[in-house]
């Protein structure tokens, strides 16, 4: 490099630096509005689907209110307390808690829903049937036998809901409750629509909640198909597809002359005319860079009016 000036990095110089590299405010991005994806909770339906199951739900609340008033012959009234999407890996601690559980489905050899029903709520249903108010508080009981069928009656007709809800809907009660752990084996990635509803008796001030679990792919008659589950494709189609993506993606590629090291004194002091001394002779090859990674070595050329590179061999380092 020719013209340095010696011992010249003032103030001023520092400044005009400072002002052709930038100096203004970092870039505040915390005023873009952006949701969180939660990674975690499955996204199986889409935003017009959920709107669907949302008017679905409340029809079910309707419906598990109006077979509560029969049954209990009591004005009884229910809402959705949440309506909330999980993969069934979420559900492996229910098995450890005291809480009651009854499978649903269309064939009762291969149950796929159930519900979840809390100590706390068996008791107060079975009671309020009953006419008994004693025992509601003792949470630590078991049930009898009279009660346990009872609840059964009580589940049974909950699960009926859902085809007083939408008439696609017929599912069966499995014959028996559990206690204690799920109803049945569920894979771990298997996506589901957890429904919490809160029920209670018109003139009561306390409702009693319980949780409806169902597989997503079972909700289709309410919300439509899942494009995503509709559409299947072969592993090889799969593959030729994504191959077919890579050849024709494009990838950048530059050409790496060779470095210089300069002071930062030397570094302010630069002019237009200033000759910078690289570290290869004229007849050593550039590098060329394939996403930042050295790849080939090149010599310069031109073509048409443009400049070009003639590849000369692969790099020996890739760095």
């Amino acid at each position: 490099m020719t013209g340095i000036a010696a011992n010249n990095l003032g103030r001023e110089k520092v400044q005009q630096l400072l002002a052709a590299i930038g100096s203004g405010p970092a870039d505040d991005s915390s005023k873009i509005q952006a949701s969180d994806y939660n990674w975690k909770q499955p996204h199986y339906f889409s935003r017009e689907q959920l709107k669907k199951l949302e008017d679905f739900t409340k029809k079910l609340a309707q419906a598990a209110a109006e077979k509560f008033t029969a049954f209990y012959r009591s004005d009884f009234n229910a809402i959705v307390t949440s309506t909330t999407l999980h993969y069934a890996s979420e559900f492996a601690g229910w098995s450890a808690d005291n809480n009651y559980y009854s499978a649903f489905g269309t064939d009762l050899a291969c149950p796929f829903g159930f519900m979840k029903i809390p100590t706390q709520t068996a008791l107060a249903w079975v009671t309020q049937l009953l006419d008994d108010s004693t025992s509601e508080k003792d949470f630590a009981r078991v049930l009898s036998p009279l009660e346990d069928s009872l609840l059964f009656d009580i589940t049974s007709a909950f699960i009926s809901s859902f085809a007083s809800a939408h008439n696609s809907f017929s599912f069966k009660p499995a014959q028996n409750i559990t206690k204690g752990q799920l109803p049945f084996e569920i894979p771990a990635s298997q996506e589901f629509c957890k429904i919490t509803l809160a029920v209670k008796k018109a003139s009561d001030s306390t409702a009693a909640e319980t949780d409806i679990v169902i597989p997503c792919s079972s909700l289709e008659p309410v919300v439509g198909k899942n494009a995503q589950a509709e559409t299947k494709f072969a592993a090889n189609d799969i593959s030729k597809a994504i191959i077919n993506n890579l050849q024709n993606a494009t990838i950048p590629v530059s050409v790496q002359l060779a470095c210089a090291s300069l002071t930062f004194e030397e570094v302010i002091d630069l002019q237009p005319g200033d000759i910078l001394v690289l570290d290869k002779r004229i007849d050593q090859p550039s590098d060329l860079l394939i996403l930042g990674h050295k790849m080939f070595q090149c010599y310069l050329a031109k073509t048409d009016g443009n400049q070009a590179v003639v590849i000369a061999g692969r790099s020996e380092t890739k760095t």
